[in-house]
């Protein structure tokens, strides 16, 4: 049972509404109704107060266990979400395609298509795609807003249903390693005729035509990733491996303030470089440095706190 369950269990024993069980607590009815509906989590001086109130151990609080039911509930929300969220990554990478066709059509066919018309069925097109995507990205976020502690928490999972998902995951992998054997290469080769047609000093056309393919294998190769990777991570989010590992849990929760700050230090630098020298042309260069830096800085603070 996971600790939202249990709070509106025991909750409800004591014969408590939301409101009352508020105020015993001195909190706003607001953090109950988060509590409850798995959104936030009660810190631990919290726990313990609730726990005098419940008259259970602290320990049966704190710690979270993830049954049958929650698991299958929560894969199948990702099982959905995946491939809504890998066309929405493709129609955005996609949008322009239409764009830059009818510009292409109307140079061609000027008698034909003029260029305020290409312009307006391309743009038109390019708003609808990204309005689409978005929509789906904020109603699918929204979906899995509940369960987002999973990547975050450390939790057990009750007996026998480790077993169940790793047989899924292990069925899965077969089809997400082809996937990705499959999209890295067509993103990383679509390049080819842009840059082949670019140095042969190709007609604008051409070039248009090149620019065009590279982002349709753009788009399909990331939705062969994004759509069994997306799926892939729910179930290392379960079994708490990789990235999602209990180790990495704790090192990010005792780690977040570091993170806060180094990425604060490269904002106020960018702003002063950028105000000071006027150069923005150059100043965005700062971002994809001290992503790079980023690593190796991560892994000097985490063998320090060691």
């Amino acid at each position: 049972m996971f600790l939202s369950e249990k709070i509106i269990h025991l909750r409800k024993k004591m014969g408590w509404s939301q409101k009352e069980f508020a105020k015993r607590l001195d909190v706003s009815s607001e953090f109950v109704s988060q509590w409850e509906k798995g959104i936030s989590t009660p810190d631990s001086i919290m726990t313990s107060k609730m726990s005098i109130l419940f008259n259970v151990e602290p320990a049966y609080l704190s710690k979270n266990v993830i049954s049958m039911e929650l698991a299958q509930e929560y894969l199948k929300l990702c099982k959905e979400a995946s491939n809504k969220m890998a066309l929405s990554c493709s129609a955005c990478i996609l949008s322009p395609v239409i764009l830059i066709f009818m510009g292409t059509l109307s140079v061609l066919f000027d008698s034909s298509i003029s260029t305020n018309m290409a312009a307006a069925i391309g743009v038109g097109i390019l708003f609808i795609l990204l309005a689409g995507a978005i929509f789906t990205f904020i109603n699918e976020d929204y979906k899995l807003s509940k369960y987002a502690w999973i990547g975050k928490e450390v939790f057990t999972l009750e007996k026998d249903i480790e077993t169940a998902i790793k047989k899924q995951k292990d069925a899965l992998k077969p089809i997400y390693k082809k996937n990705l054997y499959i999209g890295i290469p067509l993103c990383i080769l679509s390049v080819l005729p842009l840059t082949i047609t670019s140095c042969l000093k190709a007609s604008e056309v051409m070039i248009a035509l090149c620019l065009c393919f590279l982002l349709i294998c753009v788009g399909i190769g990331i939705y062969l990733i994004v759509s069994k990777g997306f799926l892939y991570q729910s179930y290392e989010k379960l079994l708490q491996l990789n990235d999602y590992s209990i180790e990495k849990k704790i090192n990010n929760k005792r780690f977040k303030i570091i993170w806060i700050v180094y990425w604060g230090i490269m904002l106020i630098l960018y702003l002063i470089w950028s105000f000071k020298t006027m150069a923005w042309r150059h100043s965005w260069m700062l971002w994809p440095a001290a992503g790079l830096l980023f690593v190796p800085f991560k892994k000097l603070v985490e063998k320090i706190k060691k």
